[in-house]
């Protein structure tokens, strides 16, 4: 009986052997596989790291590029300004009661200035305020034409009067302002 006790030990270290033969295998093999997934990983994050870099360095160029195109940039930005402010100006002189359509002012505001003040800033800190004190004016206007014509749409008799006006002519002088410091910028000379 012994020697059967001694066969099943045997056999039982045998297969726990193999099983563990079997075990050590399939942990070697997952970790092969991660090791290669790591790998991979490592190269997409590489390849990425690239492409942020080459991205960066794409923007800095173009960044210098346009340090010398600053007062040209600021002024197409106040033409742009102006233009949106002259329409507005005409639109808040004329606000109807209902039925009567009013244009909605959420189109009332002007993006291009905000990169035109920093451009402004590194050639004229008066023009940047200038810029700046004119986007604040278009934003009040834009507050003010927006309450304006959701009292019109409220009521059948006309709004109240509004500072959109105001706001809007201060803004139009600010830009005539900055307008000119850039072209004194452009032109020294004259």
């Amino acid at each position: 009986m012994a020697e059967w006790i001694t066969a099943i030990a045997a056999l039982i270290a045998a297969l726990a052997t193999v099983a563990y033969l079997v075990a050590t295998i399939s942990i070697f093999r997952q970790t092969r596989r991660s090791a290669d997934a790591a790998e991979k990983s490592a190269a997409s994050a590489h390849k990425s790291a690239e492409a942020a870099q080459r991205g960066v360095d794409l923007a800095v160029q173009q960044f210098a590029e346009q340090l010398g195109q600053g007062a040209r940039i600021v002024l197409d930005a106040i033409h742009a300004a102006q233009g949106l402010v002259d329409y507005w100006l005409k639109k808040a002189a004329n606000i109807a009661p209902p039925p009567y359509a009013n244009p909605d002012p959420s189109d009332l505001h002007s993006p291009e200035l905000i990169p035109a003040i920093e451009h402004a800033r590194r050639f004229s800190p008066e023009c940047a305020t200038q810029l700046v004190d004119a986007n604040i004016n278009i934003k009040n206007a834009k507050s003010e034409l927006e309450a304006a014509y959701a009292a019109a749409k409220r009521q059948t008799f006309p709004p109240p009067l509004n500072q959109a006006l105001d706001y809007l002519k201060t803004a139009h002088g600010l830009l005539a302002r900055a307008e000119l410091i850039v072209h004194r910028h452009l032109n020294p000379a004259q």
